[in-house]
Formats: structure tokens, C-alpha cells, sequence
């Protein structure tokens, strides 16, 4: 990299306010370049000292001494968890520099639909990326470098890799900052809100890191336990799922934080533990005025899906290409990755873009801030529309994949489904549900009797839960900590209608819903 790289890269490692103040200036441009010199330079890294990422190459007649600039780098086949993590399943070193995972100080557990797991290295510059995008939102936008915090940490913990990493970070960022203090009641309940009953008076404020489902629970069960939230002056950092407008607004108004910018901040990532992107207050009022607003929708997105999250990115710090709408990330870490396809889908958008966009439409800066936006918080980086996976749905840390449910269809009683599709649907209180959507054949009859319904309905869910619980142990612990989310609750359309109209006509079947219910 060039000397200008690194002296940048000291820089915005050297404090988040500085952090923030150089990302927010720096010409788009230019940190897209400073970004592919770096995405070259892991490249070579990985080609050389990686044995899964040679072999890969290898096989493919990849000659890695011809990949000389950024538009041969675009021409290399992607990588993804299918084609490049799971074949070294039982043989996790071949994915780490140097081929030795006993360099490396930690390993996580990544696990999907098949219940097999991934193990996965982390080394310190891995955990640095993710501290400093921390560090940047808790000081900047929590200003918790200023006044003494508070933290809960809420992921579950154990091997998965969002809790032991978001632990091990907040740690370190504690030793950092003397104003942090570090607690760790993973995804229970009860005793979060033991923490928070027994230390929040020694606290200016309090920050809570979680999945949205568990947040959401632990707000109102401390509500029925008499925890007067507004009086705590609360935070919340959301992760590992995309959530709602409308859901932010709920958790706000419980929060007593009702139209802020500031107080539920969250963080996008892969499952493989690295950070992707990052919400701001100026992502976060573009969102809430997309959402009232269908014809901004549009201008800004493409279209007027309603995402799962829109947040900001820094080029320099991880490479993202959209490739057929997903994600397509060059990071580095233990395991470095080279155009690793996350299937996550999104679209990218420019913040000039962005910006003429919001103008166009009336939403200039002086508009902006009256609706609540600092000019500081306005950070002059790209955008990510994300709109989840086509492969599976994420509730409360569980990811479910369309595999790991196709073969519950082979159960005996399933045989009148013709189709189904996995949801997420979110109620009126904000809390979000599992759905799994059964179109039946057209012999299946079109007015069954009350009775009829409710018996299919229940076989379904039981050979649904069944199949879940032997396959996937994280669908299984959320099941068990959080049953009125992670339950499924089963609806039955006759055959080419509701979610289903129109499917007949695919040459292949989406088994992913996005849209009201």
C-alpha cells in the first residue's frame, strides 16, 4: 500500500472522533482507490500463504502472478461458504495464513442449516476492523468515550461468533476508554435486567448490544419488572438481522427516546465475523423518510422494496462489490477472504447520490436538520440498501435456510403441499414471528372444514419444528430462549394465490417471502 494509505489508516486508528471527522471528508474516490490497492494487496497475500485459497485457485487454472490490477482482480471466481469454507470443514488451518491455526489467539463457531460446524480463526486485525467501527458509533454517536457506560453484551455466548467477538472487542475498547464497563448476561433475560437493576445508578448510561428480537423482550420484560427506562438514558446496538422503521420507532417510544437519531444505532455483518457496514444518524433519517415517502424509495433504491437495513461503509477499511445484486466482500483476518460472496443481497448507492437525491426531492440541509441531524454525523461515504438472503430468513440470531427445511416435505401427511415459503412477519407491537407459508395443491379441497385446517395446520408445524431442531442448533437455542418469535407460525393459502400468485410461471421456485402478510 502507499505511504499515504498507511499514514491514513494510523489516522483513523488513532481516535474516533478523528476517525469519523477523516471518513466523513474524504472524497469518495479516493478511498475506493486507497480501497482496491488494499484489495490487490490481500489478494497477493492470500494467493501466496493461504493453502484452501491456492488450491481454489489452482483448480479453477488461475495463474495468481497475472492479477496485476483491479480490473484483473474483478475477472477471479467468487468464493462463497458452499465452495471454499465447507470443503475444509474438518480442516479449518487450510483456510489461515500460513496454514497453521495455532497462530492465531481465538476461534468461533459458525454454524447453518446442516448443524455442521464452522470453525473459525480470528486474529487481531480481524478484531481491530470490528473494535474501530464500535469505538466509531459508541464515542461519536452514544459519546461514550465522555460519560461513564454501562455495557451488555447479549448475544448468546459460548463458541458463537457475535457474542465471544462483540465481548472480546468491547473489552479491549474498555481497557481503551476508562469510562467503559463490560458485562456479559448473554441472552438471558433475567439476569440482563439483574445487571441492569444492580449497577445502572453507578452510570451515567447504558449500552445494550443484542439481536432485535431479544432487545425488544428485554425492554418490555423490564418495563413489567418496574425498570423505569426512560430514566436510564438507554442505548441499543442491533445486529445479526435487519429490522424495520417501525420497530426503531417502537423501541424509541419505550425508550423514551421517541424521533431520536442517536439511541438504537446498529451494526450490518457476515456471519463469518466481519463487519460490513455501519447505520449513522444521517442513514438512519434517510430510512425513516423512505419509508413515509415512496417515491424517495425509488429515486434512492431502485425501487420501493423496504430493506432490512441501510447503512454506510468504509472502502477502505473492507471492499464491497455488488455482483447480481449480492454482496461480495475482500477482507482480511485468520481466514482471509477474496471476493467471498455473502448472498446477501443489496444495492449500493454513492453518497453524492444520495445526497442530489434527498435535494431533489426537498430534503435539503436545512431541512435535514431540522429534522434532528448533526452535521457532524453526516459521514461522506457509500451507501448499502440491504434486502436479506434468498436463501434463508434471520430471526433473533437464528438463520434458517431453505435447505435445512425442504426435507421436512418428505414427512408422511405433507404430501398435499405444492409449494411453501419461509417469512418473517412483524406485528403491531414490533415483535417479530417465524412463518413458514404452505400453498397446497389444487386436489387438495378449495373450503376444508374448520377442523380439517387446524389439524393440517398442526402437522405442519410439527414436522416444520421437527425438522429445525434435528438440523440446525442455533434455530434450536433461540427456539428455546425465545418460543413466541422463533415458533412458527404456519399459514395455508389455496394453490396460486396470496404469496404464491404468479410462482406457477418460474422456472425456479423462491422459497424466501419479502412483503406484508
Amino acid at each position: 500500500m502507499s505511504l499515504f494509505a498507511n499514514l491514513a489508516q494510523d489516522l483513523i486508528a488513532s481516535d474516533p472522533r478523528r476517525s469519523a471527522w477523516v471518513s466523513s471528508r474524504m472524497p469518495e474516490p479516493l478511498a475506493e482507490k486507497l480501497g482496491r490497492r488494499k484489495a490487490l494487496h490481500l489478494f497477493r497475500e492470500a494467493s501466496t500463504n493461504v493453502p484452501a485459497y491456492r488450491a481454489f485457485l489452482d483448480a479453477r487454472g488461475v495463474d495468481a502472478a497475472k492479477i496485476t490490477d483491479f480490473a484483473a482482480f474483478q475477472a477471479l471466481p467468487l468464493i462463497d461458504k458452499e465452495n471454499y469454507l465447507v470443503p475444509h470443514r474438518t480442516r479449518p488451518a487450510d483456510l489461515c495464513v500460513g496454514g497453521r491455526l495455532g497462530a492465531y489467539h481465538a476461534v468461533s463457531r459458525s454454524s447453518g442449516y446442516s448443524g455442521e460446524p464452522l470453525y473459525l480463526p480470528r486474529n487481531e486485525r480481524q478484531e481491530t476492523a470490528a473494535m474501530r467501527g464500535l469505538e466509531m458509533v459508541w464515542a461519536n454517536f452514544f459519546g461514550a468515550d465522555r460519560r461513564s457506560t454501562l455495557v451488555l453484551i447479549c448475544f448468546d455466548l459460548g463458541m458463537w461468533i457475535a457474542g465471544e467477538m462483540a465481548a472480546d472487542v468491547s473489552r479491549e475498547l474498555a481497557k481503551k476508554h476508562g469510562s467503559l464497563t463490560i458485562t456479559t448476561p448473554g441472552s438471558d433475560v433475567d439476569e440482563s435486567i439483574a445487571v441492569i437493576r444492580n449497577l445502572a445508578h453507578e452510570y451515567e448510561q447504558i449500552v445494550i448490544v443484542g439481536y432485535p428480537p431479544f432487545l425488544r423482550q428485554l425492554i418490555v420484560a423490564g418495563e413489567q419488572q418496574g425498570v423505569a427506562w426512560s430514566e436510564l438514558d438507554v442505548f441499543l446496538l442491533p445486529s445479526g438481522e435487519g429490522y424495520s422503521e417501525r420497530w426503531r420507532s417502537h423501541m424509541l417510544e419505550r425508550l423514551g427516546s421517541a424521533g431520536s437519531l442517536t439511541n438504537v444505532v446498529g451494526a450490518f455483518g457476515s456471519s463469518e465475523g466481519h463487519m460490513i457496514g455501519l447505520e449513522t444518524p444521517l442513514s438512519i433519517l434517510i430510512r425513516r423518510l423512505a419509508a413515509e415517502d415512496a417515491g424517495l424509495r425509488r429515486d434512492l433504491f431502485g425501487d420501493e422494496r423496504d430493506g432490512v437495513s441501510l447503512v454506510q461503509h468504509s472502502p477502505m477499511g473492507l471492499l464491497v462489490e455488488i455482483i447480481d445484486e449480492e454482496i461480495v466482500i475482500t477482507t482480511s483476518g485468520a481466514a482471509p477472504l477474496t471476493r467471498y460472496n455473502t448472498h446477501d443481497r443489496a444495492v449500493s448507492i454513492s453518497f453524492e447520490h444520495v445526497m442530489s437525491t434527498l435535494a431533489a426531492h426537498g430534503y435539503d440541509s436545512r431541512r435535514l436538520q431540522e429534522a434532528g441531524l448533526d452535521p457532524s454525523h453526516v459521514w461522506r461515504m457509500p451507501f448499502l440498501h440491504a434486502f436479506g438472503r434468498q436463501d434463508c430468513v434471520s430471526v433473533d440470531g437464528a438463520n434458517i435456510f431453505v435447505e435445512g427445511v425442504a426435507p421436512a416435505l418428505l414427512e408422511p401427511g405433507m404430501e398435499g403441499i405444492h409449494n411453501w415459503k419461509l417469512a418473517v412477519r412483524e406485528r403491531d407491537d414490533g415483535r417479530l414471528r417465524f412463518v413458514v407459508l404452505v400453498e397446497h395443491g389444487k386436489e387438495v379441497p378449495l373450503e376444508p372444514s374448520a377442523g380439517e385446517d387446524a389439524r393440517r395446520r398442526a402437522h405442519y408445524h410439527r414436522a416444520f419444528v421437527d425438522q429445525l431442531l434435528r438440523c440446525n442448533p442455533d434455530f434450536k437455542s433461540a427456539h428455546k430462549n425465545n418460543p413466541d418469535c422463533l415458533d412458527p407460525e404456519v399459514l395455508l393459502y389455496r394453490f396460486g394465490e396470496g404469496p404464491f400468485k404468479g410462482d406457477s410461471a418460474r422456472a425456479k421456485q423462491q422459497h424466501v417471502f419479502v412483503g406484508d402478510l
